[in-house]
């Protein structure tokens, strides 16, 4: 998803990629989120903020896959800047 003409963002990217897993009936997942807000107020505070929202919609996405498919198997998580 984008959004580019918003009073809010000078940009915003967000974008979800699955792809099949090594393992039957799993999937790999990269997860990116770029945005810029056109408020330096807001910047400040967004990164305040950034990594508990972050992790927030991590946790919901899991807890969601959780409620549908059931436990998860082990995962390898990779930070922004470390690779995919």
């Amino acid at each position: 998803t984008t959004a580019s003409e918003s009073g809010l963002f000078d940009h915003l990217i967000n974008v979800w990629e699955f792809k099949p897993g090594p393992v039957p009936g799993t999937c790999d997942l990269y997860f990116l989120v770029d945005f810029k807000f056109q408020s330096p107020l807001y910047r400040q505070v967004a990164s305040m903020f950034f990594k508990e929202v972050v992790s927030r919609l991590v946790s919901s996405l899991s807890d969601r896959c959780y409620r549908i498919y059931g436990p998860p198997i082990p995962v390898l998580e990779n930070t922004y800047g470390q690779g995919r």
